[in-house]
């Protein structure tokens, strides 16, 4: 799957287990292929989700905001945060 908007994991390269854990999710969404969007719910189930957007934990600390469109193989990064901020799906 292409993957756009790496840039949003930027502040997450000071710290280190952060930046393995960044490392490692990116990796996973690069090898993601997935025909239906509950393919991708149901790879990542921790995730909090609202259609084709996931609120997806990156550890105790943080969560990132990724829409996906299946059709397309594409990954968007649209936020990244600490866990107690609003998730997607919720009113922001």
């Amino acid at each position: 799957m292409k993957v756009i908007g790496l840039t949003r994991l930027q502040p997450l390269q000071t710290d280190e287990t952060l930046r393995g854990a960044a490392a490692a999710f990116v990796a996973e969404l690069r090898v993601l292929s997935c025909a239906r969007i509950e393919d991708v719910q149901r790879r990542f189930p921790l995730a909090q989700s609202n259609g084709c957007r996931l609120a997806i934990p990156l550890g105790p600390t943080h969560v990132v905001d990724v829409a996906f469109n299946v059709e397309l193989d594409m990954a968007l990064i649209e936020k990244v945060g600490p866990t107690d901020r609003t998730r997607a799906g919720t009113p922001r």
